[in-house]
């Protein structure tokens, strides 16, 4: 690229970071553009940066969110991303490319959206009825998207891999939904960072009706991790408890509680590898994803390893 292309582009950003908003409505109104996905890929290409540095920014504007109503949810995420940190945009930086992604990433109702699907059999402790499910967006059951977010959904094109052993965490990398995904590796880089708890299982994105009523001996609700918007730390020494109704977790409180599914919860005779409510892993989740904690919850349940949006 030369001299006089690199300050057309320099220039033309400059340009667009002042009239985005009028740029953007005459796009969501312009039918040609939102009927023909090569032309708006093209015209995305040109105007927003140079091709090569974020193609994929064309890409997934362009080939995700061609319909009016995705163009209009998608202008109050990209404008706020644009008046706030569009200037320390690095196309160089692969965290900078991954939350771009995420805010143009939106889903068309004709997109295709896979994913596995279960059952758990409360007759049989275990799960069941396994199947694989091809599908669009536009035809997703009506608890398909998560009630809490619709942002996200069970599709698994919905989710972004999370790699553990690059934060340092010798684990199989898990799957977020991509509207948590760099929240939820903050968190983990966080925990790990700070020297003071250990990792030996972590669960993310795992589509399944595993809560709910029971229907011919099966569940029938979808879990938080059907959305990629849920997480459980070390289930071997973290416990889902039943009949657990104490206004505290504490060493002596969880003696009146029963466990259910997991390990018991022993934070004294095992401190680095449980949940507390003043620990590093409780203050990661809470604060920097937003997710609430199942340990404290309300009623009789605590699902000591699990966050989510609403902790249960």
């Amino acid at each position: 690229m030369n001299t006089f292309e690199s300050s057309f582009f320099v220039s033309l950003k400059l340009f667009l970071k002042t009239h985005f908003k009028l740029f953007f409505f005459g796009l969501l109104f312009s039918p040609f553009l939102l009927n023909c996905h090569s032309s708006a890929r093209s015209l995305f290409a040109l105007l927003l940066t140079e091709a090569e540095e974020i193609t994929f920014i064309a890409h997934f504007f362009a080939e995700k969110a061609p319909e009016n109503i995705a163009l209009v949810s998608a202008y109050f995420e990209v404008t706020e991303v644009v008046n706030t940190s569009v200037n320390i945009f690095d196309p160089m930086d692969p965290i900078a490319v991954e939350e771009a992604a995420i805010v143009y990433s939106l889903h068309g109702d004709g997109d295709v959206c896979t994913y596995e699907m279960y059952n758990w059999s409360r007759s049989r402790g275990r799960s069941v009825n396994h199947r694989s499910v091809r599908t669009t967006f536009g035809e997703l059951p009506d608890d398909g998207r998560d009630p809490e977010d619709s942002r996200c959904s069970i599709c698994s094109e919905n989710q972004v891999r999370v790699d553990l052993e690059e934060i340092g965490i010798d684990l199989d990398p898990i799957y977020v939904c991509d509207v948590y995904a760099q929240k939820v590796r903050d968190a983990l880089i966080m925990i790990v960072e700070s020297g003071e708890f250990e990792f030996d299982a972590l669960k993310g994105y795992r589509p399944g009706r595993t809560r709910g009523r029971v229907r011919d001996g099966m569940r029938t609700q979808l879990s938080n991790h059907s959305y990629g918007t849920a997480i459980d730390v070390n289930a071997g020494q973290n416990g889902l408890y039943r009949s657990c109704d104490v206004e505290e977790l504490t060493p002596n409180s969880i003696e009146r509680c029963r466990l259910g599914i997991g390990g018991e919860w022993d934070p004294i005779g095992d401190p680095r590898r449980t949940v507390v409510r003043d620990g590093i892993v409780y203050e990661a989740f809470t604060e920097i994803v937003g997710w609430r904690w199942g340990g404290e919850i309300s009623g009789s349940l605590r699902d000591i390893m699990h966050f989510s949006q609403t902790g249960y």
